[in-house]
């Protein structure tokens, strides 16, 4: 189960990298990435109502067993994107993303607290790791105002909250390992979210039928990763889960790279050697935090 884990981690890294060079092409094409996550949402739970039937079971049919992780797996991770775009305000995204890594910081102290796994010291060594990784990827220097540095710590928070509902809710759906489980939950929850997504059309949908159109690659590219990440943090837990889906950096690095040798430059610019030097150690360091936190499980 740990290698399937694994393995649906890092599918669930590759394809939310891939999800947000469709962000960004929105963003370039349509001009606004408020609207894209209310539209993709809607199109999310769409699916989300014509694929739980077809996965139907009879745990379902008491919905006070998982209602309530339903909606706090939802609610925090909206939350967590609204402290996001909130931080995005005051501070670059390249200047936000290391701090971001702390996510796994808090999922771990979280996950012990609930008295659920104990960490060791090398596991421990392992989340740190992965942290410093997340700084040397993606640090670009100078400090950053109090507000920003509070507002990023609450989208961690949020976060982390929002993967330890979802195990969970994967938990009171059907068995942990199992793949139609996660899907279930998957489907649960972003019903919960396209609800909330209709709710917010009227102030920042769309009628124009192009903004629908571009917002589908992102929709579907995002719920495939959603499928392989509810999956991946049921069979792993969240710490692992975590650790692993910060490989999602070097994903990005590497499609980055196709993307400016295709000449798409309006999605990823060239960057300097140097720079690629320091993603090359932070890759190293990933695999080493990966491997430290499984071999002592």
């Amino acid at each position: 189960m740990t290698s399937l884990g694994i393995t649906l981690g890092l599918g669930a890294a590759a394809l939310q990298s891939a999800a947000y060079v469709f962000t960004r092409r929105y963003v370039v094409v349509r001009g606004s990435s408020v609207r894209l996550l209310v539209i993709a949402h809607v199109i999310m739970g769409a699916i989300s109502l014509g694929l739980l039937p077809l996965l139907w079971d009879d745990a379902l049919k008491d919905m006070g067993r998982y209602a309530v992780n339903a909606i706090g797996a939802s609610g925090t991770y909206m939350l967590g994107q609204a402290f996001l775009f909130a931080t995005l305000r005051y501070a670059d995204a390249s200047r936000i993303s290391p701090l971001l890594g702390l996510k796994v910081v808090m999922v771990a102290i979280i996950w012990i607290t609930m008295g659920r796994e104990t960490i060791g010291l090398w596991q421990w060594g392992a989340v740190g790791l992965s942290v410093a990784a997340a700084f040397v990827l993606n640090y670009s220097g100078g400090s950053l105002p109090i507000k920003s540095i509070v507002l990023t710590l609450a989208t961690c928070l949020c976060y982390a909250a929002s993967d330890v509902f979802i195990v969970d809710l994967v938990r009171t759906v059907g068995e942990p390992g199992s793949f139609t489980a996660s899907m279930r939950a998957t489907c649960i929850a972003y019903i919960v979210c396209g609800v909330v997504g209709v709710l917010l059309l009227p102030k920042f949908g769309s009628r124009d039928s192009d903004d629908w159109t571009t917002a589908l690659p992102f929709a579907g590219t995002w719920y495939t990763c959603m499928l392989c990440l509810f999956a991946a943090l049921a069979m792993i837990g969240p710490v692992m889960g975590n650790i692993v889906l910060a490989t999602r950096g070097l994903f990005s690095i590497g499609l980055g790279v196709l993307l400016a040798s295709m000449g798409m430059l309006h999605l990823e610019r060239h960057v300097a050697g140097s720079v690629l030097t320091r993603r090359a150690i932070a890759a190293v360091m990933m695999i080493i935090a990966i491997a430290l936190y499984g071999m002592h499980r």
